[in-house]
């Protein structure tokens, strides 16, 4: 056998010792991590609910409603989060080529709070991330950052870091070094400076972008699913499955067997404990003629 054949070989396997997420990210600019629904994705003109684990693309808008909450990791491990009714853009979105390379990213934060929590690793390496806040540009150096399109203003907090802001409403441009300090600039008003943040302040807006213990966590990991409606005929449960994508909520159907008859369940896997699959489970009843949902642990 050649030296090549062997290589190959070894190579297959070591690809199918990684589990799919491994491979996925290798050629991944941004993927979903943990959400909390309903949450949303934009394509191309369709709209459509968000799952886990997807893998975003330029140009894609990802959308959250009410109470809900997203976090999405990019290509060089920084983490993305979006809190209530926001809407990003993600404008640009090029992973670097290689460990040597440069990751690129442009994020245009329509409306809503964010965060981005840059890694270790990404410091290190050569990135190119800029954020549009409505009427505030970002170039971020290193950072943890929290923002938010609120309407009547745009707000941009320094938790650590650097960057340069550029407030474009107002045509200034300066640079936010000192970490744990906030800046504000009203639509229609003189801007504030930049002044520090009081500690209740930034646990406040911190809240507004973590994902939030008891309002149904959805990550990679999480073992517990909550089955929502059970149909005799597959067609009934693929159509309740594409009403709840067009309202966030990204549903499965699984084939199961009940008294010896087959049952097409429509369910929702992925959450993290069973305490945050209970708070799903008592939100939805009522909903999309959603009467006893139940709960599961793995596939069950």
């Amino acid at each position: 056998m050649s030296i090549n054949i062997i290589r190959h070989l070894q190579i297959i396997l070591i690809l199918i010792s990684l589990p799919l997420s491994a491979i996925v990210r290798a050629d991944s600019a941004a993927m979903v991590e943990g959400l909390q629904l309903p949450v949303w994705l934009e394509r191309n003109g369709i709209r459509h609910s968000l799952t886990l684990g997807m893998s975003l693309q330029q140009q894609d808008t990802v959308e959250t409603g009410p109470g809900a909450r997203l976090l999405i990791q990019l290509g060089d491990g920084s983490l993305v989060k979006l809190g209530e009714n926001a809407s990003l853009t993600l404008a640009e979105l090029e992973p670097a080529a290689s460990s040597q390379g440069i990751f690129s990213s442009l994020l245009n934060v329509v409306r809503g709070a964010f965060r981005l929590t840059t890694a270790k690793l990404a410091r290190q390496r050569k990135s190119n991330l800029e954020i549009n806040i409505a009427s505030l540009t970002l170039g971020v150096r290193g950072t943890d950052v929290w923002g938010k399109a609120a309407g009547n203003r745009d707000i941009v907090c320094l938790i650590e870091g650097h960057i340069e802001v550029e407030d474009n409403a107002n045509d200034t441009t300066f640079e936010m070094t000192q970490g744990l300090t906030f800046y504000i600039a009203p639509h229609g008003k003189p801007p504030l400076p930049v002044q520090p943040v009081p500690s209740a302040k930034l646990k406040e807006w911190s809240q507004e972008t973590d994902l939030t213990e008891g309002m149904g966590i959805l990550r990679g990991d999480g073992g517990w699913t909550v089955h929502l409606l059970s149909f005799p005929k597959r067609e009934a449960a693929n159509d309740a499955r594409q009403e709840l994508s067009k309202a966030g909520y990204a549903a499965v159907v699984r084939q199961a067997l009940s008294s010896g008859a087959t049952w097409y369940r429509v369910s929702i896997p992925g959450f993290v404990n069973k305490t945050e699959a209970q708070a799903f489970q008592a939100n939805i009843i009522g909903k999309f003629g959603i009467t006893k949902p139940w709960i599961s642990w793995r596939k069950s």
